[in-house]
């Protein structure tokens, strides 16, 4: 559950966040999202202040250097934002494992009974293999062989949030600065604040670590300036603020490798060849008007049918008849769905509410992005089915789609080709043998789909959808 802030994706537009390769297989996730991506580099921290031994915590011959390659080997597998936890017993240890929260534990060695947190560690440590324990200490947080790999601060009141913003825009090499709050809660404009230093820092660009108390303060440091902090280290007992933390940070993964993947390819993007344009008359039509800003070749995945899916265009491309509006996607039918290919779950158009959230695919990229729903428009309008079959497999999908000049699909060149992106096509010039990009589930051996749905889930059974 390690997922890409903004900050490890700078430079890119908002789609770059889960990796869907065009033409291949894609493993999606079970229950939260999971999909192939190139993993972004891996967090760097090097010396400098902050970073260091401890006179009391390691061997007096240690050197900068190996605090800094331990650090470096504590973050080397995460993606931002990662999370460690603070539990304090291992049974809520064994409550984030399951949810898949963090492999990573951190005990309190300032308590006056330091038996107990070594009895606590050893208790965690037998809990799964793998299982990395670290311990908070004077201020200092300290790895398994007594290097110390980041610094708390204080940023309980305004003045000692202050003294963090000025140590980290201060940084003359890659720390990590661990944010504490304390009680007094986490205020946003301090994480705002710390990341808008950690930004103007010419010299380096240090790691930032928030400690979060519940699920308020999580969300606030993972979407501060959009970019987020790197980490956080969540330090909570309510099971539901765990479960919910864990949500929210795999929903932030948009697509990182993990080892809980389905075992099964799920889909891939493939081409599919128009057969059929048949104007349908009136009917009910879904305008999904998302929270986030679309450009060319993003859209959404639609169909009338399970496991067949066509991408439609955003709004987002100027014409003659209406101003751009690269919010909404003129969805179609309410009847249809609406795929996400990294939760590997379906929903009715109908069904779409504000705050509700889509998964917008990038056909450029081949990548996905999460984005909430900020309003469903359900009107009356004349409609237009769209029929086709992929050509891979001769597989037919189809789609229900307002018969207008505006709405518009995604073309793609074929299969032979590569299957990839050759700009939109409006419904009202779109001929029978045009190349179409869409979703094509995988199949069984004789060549039927992997189950069918419930209330969206995929599931083992017998169905036949006409």
């Amino acid at each position: 559950f390690f997922a890409p802030s903004a900050r490890a994706i700078r430079g890119c537009d908002m789609s770059a966040a889960c990796h869907l390769p065009q033409a291949t297989h894609v493993r999606t996730r079970t229950h939260a999202a999971r999909v192939r991506k190139r993993a972004p580099p891996p967090l760097r921290v090097s010396s400098g202040e902050g970073t260091g031994t401890s006179n009391e915590d390691a061997p007096t011959n240690a050197k900068t250097t190996t605090a800094s390659a331990a650090a470096a080997d504590i973050l080397s597998n995460k993606t931002r934002p990662f999370a460690f936890y603070w539990p304090e017993t291992p049974a809520s240890f064994a409550k984030a494992l399951e949810l898949g929260l963090t492999n990573v534990a951190i005990v309190d060695a300032d308590e006056p009974k330091s038996a107990k947190a070594e009895a606590n560690a050893s208790a965690m440590r037998a809990l799964a293999a793998g299982v990395r324990i670290l311990k908070s200490k004077h201020g200092k947080l300290i790895d398994e062989n007594k290097v110390i790999v980041g610094t708390f601060f204080d940023v309980s009141n305004g003045e000692k949030a202050r003294s963090a913003e000025k140590a980290v825009g201060s940084a003359s090499a890659h720390n990590i600065f661990i944010l504490d709050p304390g009680a007094t809660g986490w205020a946003s404009i301090v994480s705002e604040n710390i990341v808008a230093a950690a930004q103007q820092n010419s010299s380096c660009r240090p790691t930032l670590v928030g400690v979060a108390y519940d699920r308020a303060s999580a969300t606030a440091m993972l979407d501060a300036l959009e970019m987020g902090l790197d980490g956080i280290i969540v330090k909570t007992e309510n099971i539901s603020d765990l479960a919910a933390i864990a949500a929210d940070v795999a929903a932030r993964c948009d697509g990182q490798v993990d080892n809980k993947q389905r075992a099964s390819d799920q889909g891939t993007l493939a081409a599919a060849r128009v057969t059929a344009i048949t104007p349908l008359g009136m009917g009910h039509r879904v305008c999904a008007d998302l929270c986030t800003e679309m450009r060319d070749g993003e859209g959404l995945l639609v169909g009338n049918h399970n496991g067949s899916y066509l991408l439609v265009h955003s709004e987002c491309a100027e014409n003659d008849f209406v101003a751009s509006r690269p919010f909404r996607v003129n969805a179609g039918s309410t009847h249809m769905y609406v795929y996400d290919p990294v939760d590997d779950k379906t929903r009715y158009l109908s069904e779409l509410r504000t705050g509700g959230i889509v998964r917008v695919v990038n056909a450029t990229r081949g990548t996905t992005s999460r984005a909430f729903v900020g309003r469903a428009k359900v009107e009356r309008r004349p409609l237009v089915l769209v029929e086709a079959s992929f050509e891979s497999s001769g597989r037919p999908v189809s789609i229900v789609l307002q018969n207008a000049e505006t709405v518009r699909l995604m073309r793609c060149n074929n299969a032979k080709e590569g299957t990839t992106y050759q700009g939109a096509v409006s419904v009202a010039a779109l001929r029978v043998g045009d190349a179409l990009l869409g979703w094509e589930d995988a199949t069984d051996s004789g060549g039927k789909l992997l189950g069918g749905r419930h209330v969206g889930v995929r599931i083992d059974e017998f169905l036949e959808e006409r």
